[in-house]
């Protein structure tokens, strides 16, 4: 049940915590529940609640509704709520006698805000998945995916030509996200990076509930 309020206020809803007991002695106003974050992933499936067939993220959400009375316990409005992961989908293909070696992912953030922020991320600390080898001779990688809490890094650190995507490596933020490639052809060993994010130039924020497709 609510309390009084004579003004515009917001309700939150936090869902799939997997904890009756998961806010005990955490969230007592506004301003705390939204410094507070998700428990630090061990690795980067953990992301994932739940058993295999049955598997579930966390999700939140908030909803402004006008001036309400004590002791209220519905709302009229419906709350919507959205995943705190984002989707990730990727292929690799080499082309003109490139073939492919391995690949992860690196800086996958190890955990998020559990209220939605517009310019911050909440994460301290980073993870990567673990080196996919492949077989000799392998030119293509498809149907990839993997899920991961938002890395909002804005834009480039330095200028350079903005539609050069060679520069986003070169410009990226620190503990930017991006697939690390180790591919090869008669001539050469190569090492590319593909820094994740809304374009292929400029921009490295990966959004929660939101799904990429490279």
């Amino acid at each position: 049940e609510t309390r009084s309020s004579n003004s515009n206020c917001t309700i939150y809803g936090i869902a799939n915590t997997g904890s009756s007991t998961y806010f005990d002695g955490k969230a007592y106003s506004e301003d705390h529940l939204k410094t507070l974050v998700t428990e630090d992933l061990s690795s980067v499936d953990g992301i994932k609640k739940g058993t295999s067939g049955s598997q579930y993220f966390l999700m939140s959400g908030s909803l402004i509704v006008p001036g309400i009375d004590p002791g209220i316990s519905t709302v009229s409005t419906p709350l919507s709520l959205s995943r705190l992961a984002a989707k990730i989908k990727f292929k690799i293909t080499g082309n003109n006698g490139i073939t492919i070696t391995d690949y992860c992912v690196k800086n996958v953030p190890k955990n998020s805000y559990l209220a939605e922020h517009t310019s911050t991320d909440g994460a301290t600390s980073w993870l990567s998945t673990g080196v996919t080898t492949l077989a000799e001779g392998t030119t293509s990688v498809t149907d990839q995916y993997f899920y991961m809490y938002e890395n909002l890094k804005g834009g480039r650190t330095g200028t350079g030509t903005p539609t050069d995507q060679t520069g986003k490596a070169l410009y990226a933020p620190a503990n930017s996200t991006y697939i690390e490639i180790h591919a090869k052809s008669s001539t050469f060993n190569g090492l590319f990076k593909i820094y994740l994010g809304a374009d292929n130039t400029s921009d490295y924020n990966i959004k929660r509930n939101n799904s990429y497709t490279y």
